[in-house]
């Protein structure tokens, strides 16, 4: 009797941790954490890639610091933070937050307003991305908006969400996370 119950015991729990551990589901729905910046890097750089849209980059640090800068007008940048969540598939929700002007000057008459809430990032290629390859993404809405004043981009040019991306190691970015406080 002891020995039929500890084999059913046995025989049970490995069934048990097949199927995801009594999930009535099937399985785990629970996805892995992922990191957007592997280790060994700290930063990763976005430019945007779409023609007639208006340009900009993106610098995030794996300190939690980030700085955008529109290609035009190039007389201003912002610094601010950033925190992520991987979704699985690619996918990140990065939540962009504590904006302020780096750079602006004397005659600036623009507005800037960047998107509240999270975007979601789509990265077309993980294993490129991860072997430190340029590679295709996409944010699903546009991470600022911009009301025209002198050195601001035509407003019926709305901001690109397609990207280039690329993860950079420490010696290769260009900056630090001093360099954005």
């Amino acid at each position: 009797m002891k020995r039929t119950l500890f084999n059913t015991m046995m025989g049970c729990l490995a069934a048990l941790s097949l199927a995801g551990c009594g999930d009535s589901g099937g399985g785990s729905s629970t996805v892995p954490s992922e990191r957007l910046i592997s280790e060994g890097y700290s930063t990763v750089k976005l430019s945007s890639d779409e023609s007639g849209k208006v340009s900009y980059g993106c610098i995030l640090e794996s300190n939690g610091m980030c700085l955008f800068f529109p290609v035009r007008p190039s007389s201003f940048c912002f610094k601010g933070r950033w925190t992520e969540e991987f979704l699985g598939d690619g996918k990140f929700l990065i939540t962009f937050g504590d904006f302020s002007p780096l750079v602006t000057s004397a005659n600036w008459k623009c507005t800037i307003d960047f998107t509240p809430g999270p975007i979601t990032l789509t990265i077309t290629n993980m294993s490129a991305y991860r072997a430190a390859q340029e590679v295709s993404a996409s944010f699903d809405k546009a991470p600022f908006t911009h009301t025209a004043g002198d050195d601001c981009p035509d407003p019926s040019s709305p901001v690109g969400t397609g990207l280039k991306l690329i993860m950079l190691s420490g010696s290769s970015s260009g900056s630090s996370g001093s360099d954005l406080q």
